[in-house]
């Protein structure tokens, strides 16, 4: 096999190092787990869910990697990650830092070695736009990009975080337990709200680059929407005062719910430039000005970044117009977070009056019946990210849904139920034994 088709249709060479790593490989990750008798069947409640689904799973895993060939690569990765031993688990509780740094810098290294000699790349084509315009000595594309990436880091991580911790209450007593894999889970993306910058620091870098953005507008009466950077373009169009949505079904279509984001981050945005200027009208300090209204800035900026997420999704929907089941699994998903940012921050829609009580109303019924036509799709929408057991590492959310028999399984695994404990035998034998009745 000398070269292979990408996802756009160009040859992609390999060379021998390569295929003697795919020969390695073999065939695709395996998400069933195939140790023990009970785990080579799938649950019965699983099996049903999966039986009649409304869209081709796997069609939508390749639209998530980005194509066919992009799913290969990536399981033919992830098979090295779980078969190579330079990617082993190890006791690592007595390194030093610098053990520590040492071991994650290698592994790192080896694994995009690896990944460049199969020919996946991970960023995205928007990053490497980017990063090509800024070679090319332009620069007009940095403050949106710093913002864009300030802001969304910000705003994905208290999700990530916020969803991971919600996960684990939903799950009870289990979802505490480390089998389950979420207290490992939330400990490892609670930190994304920090390094790399403070999620509130962040969200007010977005702040400061929707305020300037905000003076330009009104500082250039002829201004378009060309004239500024397209993320912020919204704030010369058109607005409208009230929601048109007269029923619950209205609030199913990305036009409507995605300008209704535009319109309260419009306003929330205006409201904490005229706070501003208000307060250096008055002769406070430019800074002290700015720390006075950081919490209106805050909010302006996560409504922004709300705004963003929801646009980009609904517009990345009409590009699957060929993939009809696919494109309607995901927009009742685009329709529910859009409708669940409204209904979670209903204050901010009120407050001008764009929306009324009864659109509301109307807005979580359409809510509601979306959560139930979501139901059925849960299982398979979860099967599309194709994460494998070894990944998850979890009882709780293995493939083939046998929880309660890998909970045992996994318990009587650990060095407490294989190892004697010595004080049992030393104190409460001996005292159980004087206690046996002498009749």
């Amino acid at each position: 096999m000398e070269s292979k088709s990408s996802a756009q249709g160009k040859p992609l060479h390999l060379s021998s190092e390569s295929r003697q790593i795919q020969a390695r490989v073999g065939s695709p990750v395996h998400r069933v787990s195939m140790g023990d008798a009970w785990s080579r069947q799938v649950h019965p409640d699983i099996e049903i869910e999966r039986r009649q689904p409304s869209f081709d799973v796997e069609r939508l895993t390749n639209i998530l990697d980005g194509g066919a060939q992009k799913t290969a690569l990536r399981r033919k990765v992830e098979s090295i990650i779980h078969s190579d031993p330079v990617f082993s688990l190890k006791d690592n509780y007595f390194m030093t830092q610098n053990e520590h740094y040492e071991a994650g810098i290698k592994k790192q290294f080896y694994l995009r070695m690896l990944a460049q000699q199969l020919g996946w790349l991970e960023d995205s084509q928007e990053l490497l736009y980017a990063y090509r315009t800024i070679l090319d000595r332009d620069f007009s594309l940095l403050p949106e990009l710093h913002a864009l990436s300030s802001g969304l880091k910000a705003m994905v991580s208290d999700f990530c975080t916020e969803g991971t911790e919600q996960c684990r209450r939903a799950c009870g007593g289990h979802g505490y337990s480390k089998l389950s894999g979420l207290p490992t889970l939330l400990t490892r993306v609670t930190p994304s709200c920090t390094y790399e910058g403070e999620n509130t620091v962040l969200y007010l870098q977005m702040a400061r680059f929707l305020v300037k953005s905000y003076l330009q507008a009104q500082t250039s009466p002829g201004s378009t929407k060309r004239s500024l950077p397209q993320s912020v373009a919204y704030l010369t169009a058109p607005d409208l005062a009230r929601c048109p949505a007269q029923g619950a079904a209205d609030f199913l279509h990305p036009e409507l719910y995605t300008s209704a984001w535009a319109h309260v981050a419009r306003r929330l945005i205006k409201d904490s430039v005229h706070h501003l200027q208000a307060l250096l009208q008055s002769g406070a300090d430019r800074h002290e000005a700015w720390n006075q209204t950081t919490v209106i800035h805050l909010q302006a900026a996560k409504a922004h970044c709300y705004y963003v997420t929801v646009k980009s999704f609904a517009e990345a929907l009409e590009k699957l117009d060929n993939e009809p089941a696919v494109q309607q699994a995901l927009k009742r998903l685009c329709d529910l977070f859009a409708l669940h940012g409204i209904l979670s921050n209903t204050g901010d829609f009120l407050h001008d009056g764009f929306l009324s009580g009864a659109q509301v109303d109307a807005a979580r019924t359409a809510y509601l019946d979306l959560l139930l036509l979501i139901r059925k799709d849960a299982i398979s929408l979860t099967d599309a990210f194709d994460f494998t057991d070894q990944c998850l590492n979890s009882a709780l959310g293995c493939y083939d849904g046998n929880v309660y028999e890998r909970l045992f399984h996994w318990a009587q695994k650990s060095p407490t139920n294989t190892q004697g404990n010595p004080a049992y035998e030393k104190y409460i034998r001996p005292l159980l034994q004087s206690w046996r009745s002498k009749l």
